[in-house]
């Protein structure tokens, strides 16, 4: 991702056909990415241009694989298998982090389960 973003579910106002073309885009970029070499040094730009892919179509295609509103933090693509992490937060905590954004909207089905299972972890 070329910048941190909150992304959501494609929209009902798209047809099948466009929308089974966005996942076969998707399953595309993670085949990519997947057979990437570990610590192959390359940026989001060059990313596209060997996928053969615009921005925008890059977008959608990672939206038609969301169930929910979902941040995507900002990364190079030989970044893929790291973490989402606080720089700020690591430093202060010697301790292994697995810490993921929630985004919370109006009846949002998982809400109630992001709420159950941080109340869990709190109280244990």
């Amino acid at each position: 991702m070329k910048s941190t973003s909150i992304l959501h579910p494609l929209g009902n106002d798209m047809s099948q056909n466009e929308i089974r073309k966005h996942e076969d885009i998707r399953n595309n970029i993670s085949k990519h990415l997947n057979d990437m070499k570990e610590g192959e040094d390359i940026t989001f730009d060059p990313l596209l241009i060997n996928l053969n892919v615009t921005e925008k179509n890059y977008y959608l295609a990672i939206r038609s694989g969301l169930n929910s509103p979902t941040v995507f933090l900002k990364r190079n693509p030989d970044e893929l298998r790291v973490n989402n992490y606080n720089s700020d937060c690591l430093s202060a905590w010697t301790a292994n982090m697995d810490i993921q954004p929630t985004v919370f909207l109006k009846r949002n089905p998982n809400e109630l389960r992001v709420n159950n299972y941080n109340s869990a972890c709190l109280s244990a």
